[in-house]
């Protein structure tokens, strides 16, 4: 089975192979805009140490669980998160540049988040960061 990664205009990015998206290997891969709203991407791999774009510009990530994955070097600006569970996820490094993580949950028991940078985001408690 397969699962088609759209955008918000319905067109396919890719095509992921396998039934689900837990512990797919997403990294290095472009998902500007993409739709993964309510999507169980627990260890997903969302590594983007060797990209020179942001590959997850405005992609919609509302509800979904990101449980155990990792995200190292990963580019998330102006993602939007809302409602996401971060338990265990490992966002060291990562540009979170005007994200929303408004009411993201378990957000206090990520892994690690060593140098991850949130300016202007919203923050899980609505706070913005306007510097670091």
């Amino acid at each position: 089975m397969a699962i088609e990664i759209k955008n918000s205009k319905g067109q396919t990015l890719f095509v992921h192979l396998g039934e689900s998206l837990v512990n797919a290997d997403f990294s290095n891969k472009d998902l500007k805009h993409a739709v993964l709203s309510k999507m169980n991407c627990s260890g997903a791999n969302f590594d983007g140490a060797d990209l020179e774009f942001a590959h997850c510009r405005g992609t919609n990530f509302t509800g979904a669980s990101f449980k155990n994955a990792y995200m190292v070097y990963g580019q998330f600006h102006e993602a939007n998160f809302t409602e996401a569970d971060f338990e265990g996820v490992n966002i060291e490094r990562a540009k979170f540049i005007d994200a929303n993580l408004t009411n993201a949950i378990n957000w206090h028991k990520r892994e690690r988040d060593y140098q991850a940078k949130f300016m202007g985001a919203t923050m899980p408690d609505g706070r913005k960061v306007e510097e670091e």
